[in-house]
């Protein structure tokens, strides 16, 4: 069953028993085809329910996607008419650089820079407060979007941030980064009113601001009983890095300064011009979504949204997220802007999944894989003994369907080496006929075989 825009789902059920070299009666034969065929049925009924649920579980952060990075084109490549206002907007990545990591900055002890209405029902659980659902102390009036940009080594005339050339003499610390305080010192902040399209740091910003009309109401409107908050809606941009947005309750730019592009965040894997390795300061497009959403947006065969596979929450370490972008391209010029972006939690779909009684049969397992490999080399958010919520790297869905191990003595090496012949044979057509099918998007249903540990074969069936 294959889910779009998220990943593959396919229920496996080791259903058939192993091949006897024995023959049955031939009605028996029948008798075991027939009783496979209603297992497969039965399995099949189930999975389909469940990847239903998946997809309708992912309506809300696409469509609220959608309309994001529909708003944000407008805006920047002149498709709305905008007024001389300037929306408020914080920044607080400069004012908590000194803050150590996992602890939370002061500044969020002022509940005027941080507000969290237990009203909001926010998915990140922080203390919250109780204001007044009406008049002037409304928490509402009390939204305001974020901005984080570094601003060593921009132009002093556009901002843009090309290389790291003060690196390591600068931002070898948390402490020794930079950041745009005050929207006046950008670079074009005199064109004032006059600020528009993308062209400086301050057009960026300014023209950024007015999507507080489209991401208020995204964060704010009624959900149902099963339907969480997102994280947050953001805005990348590829000249400078700078990421703007609204993340409800979470204090997603406070920690900005901590993040280093090392080999376990891999920055420098993604830019290595803007994030050479040991580089502290979060940018945009050091981050693996952006730069798989900027490779997928730009290339004729690729596809406009791109969505990361599940992962652990860095500051929540038990909730499990995901990150949905879409490419911002000047349709006058065809120049690549930057990225909308949503990251969400995808928990309703996982925690289905945990459950192994929902095909309701003993030997069936179900398996939510990702459409590409892992940096890793894994593929697998739900399998056989593993969920991305035990915080393990993602293991390969061969890894864990062809565990077959070999207890032998000396006298024992041609039957070995015939069992790990043949189940290197099987692993091969698995990973050619039916892995390949399942992550293109592609139905993968049939059969395949596998080595038990036993030395015994069994067909595995896969709906």
């Amino acid at each position: 069953i294959v889910i779009p825009l998220l990943a593959t789902m396919a229920a496996i059920g080791a259903l058939v028993t192993l091949e006897i070299t024995n023959e049955l009666p031939i009605w028996l034969e029948d008798l075991e085809r027939e009783s496979v065929t209603l297992e497969r049925n039965a399995i099949l009924t189930a999975t389909t329910a469940r990847a239903s649920f998946a997809e309708a579980s992912m309506v809300e952060p696409i469509r609220d996607l959608h309309l994001l990075t529909r708003a944000a084109g407008w805006l920047f490549f002149g498709g709305f008419g905008r007024s001389e206002g300037f929306t408020t907007m914080k920044t607080v990545t400069d004012a908590c650089k000194t803050t150590p990591r996992g602890q939370v900055c002061p500044v969020y002890e002022d509940a005027s820079l941080a507000p969290c209405d237990c009203a909001w029902k926010d998915a990140f659980d922080r203390v919250c407060q109780t204001y007044p659902t009406i008049g002037p102390l409304n928490s509402r009036s009390l939204q305001v979007r974020s901005y984080a940009g570094q601003s060593h080594d921009a132009d002093p005339i556009t901002g843009n941030r090309r290389k790291a050339v003060g690196f390591p003499t600068v931002d070898y610390s948390p402490n020794t980064t930079a950041w745009w305080k005050n929207v006046d010192d950008m670079p074009g902040s005199s064109k004032g009113v006059l600020a528009a399209g993308y062209e400086t740091t301050y057009d960026r910003v300014r023209v950024s601001s007015a999507l507080a009309a489209i991401e208020y109401p995204i964060y704010n409107y009624p959900r149902g009983p099963k339907s969480q908050k997102h994280i947050g809606t953001f805005i990348a941009m590829e000249a400078d890095g700078m990421l703007m947005g609204w993340s409800g309750c979470s204090y997603t730019f406070a920690g900005f300064a901590n993040f280093q592009s090392n080999d376990r965040t891999g920055g420098y894997l993604h830019n290595p011009d803007v994030c050479p390795k040991g580089k502290h300061g979060y940018d945009a497009r050091c981050r693996g979504w952006y730069a798989k959403g900027k490779q997928k947006g730009m290339t004729p065969e690729g596809s406009a949204t791109h969505i990361t596979p599940p992962y652990l929450f860095q500051s929540v370490n038990t909730l499990v997220a995901t990150s949905a972008t879409s490419a911002l391209v000047d349709p006058r010029t065809g120049t690549y802007v930057g990225q909308a972006l949503v990251d969400f939690f995808p928990d309703g779909i996982i925690t289905t999944l945990e459950n192994d009684s929902i095909v309701q049969r003993k030997n069936a397992v179900p398996v939510l894989i990702t459409s590409e490999q892992a940096t890793s080399g894994g593929n697998v958010i739900v399998g056989p003994g593993y969920s991305v919520k035990s915080g393990n790297s993602a293991p390969s869905l061969e890894d864990l369907l062809f565990y077959h191990t070999h207890n032998h003595n000396d006298e024992d090496d041609d039957i070995m080496y015939d069992s790990q012949h043949n189940d290197t044979v099987y692993r091969e057509y698995f990973q050619k006929n039916i892995l390949k099918k399942m992550q293109s998007d592609k139905a993968a249903d049939g059969t395949f075989t596998r080595m038990l540990s036993s030395g015994q074969v069994e067909k595995v069936y896969i709906v």
